[in-house]
């Protein structure tokens, strides 16, 4: 339902991501395949990438990594 509902209506995206659905579905996608791979990656594709990563598992440790390989311009 989700996946066709989305695409068209900007206030759904915004209370699925709200309502923690977004977050959900990213933390599911780490542990299921199949045809349910699928829909997420259909309704992950109603958003920017930038969001879909920031409620991905993973994304506060891609920004620690960023921080410990970040060099400062010294000044």
């Amino acid at each position: 339902q989700f996946a066709q509902l989305l695409p068209h209506d900007v206030e759904a995206r915004r209370s699925f991501v709200q309502s923690g659905g977004l977050q959900f579905l990213q933390e599911l996608n780490e542990t299921v395949g199949g045809k349910l791979t699928e829909f997420i990656t259909q309704i992950n594709n109603c958003y920017p990438p930038e969001v879909v990563e920031f409620y991905s598992p993973n994304y506060s440790k891609t920004l620690l990594q960023k921080i410990d390989e970040y060099q400062p311009d010294a000044a």
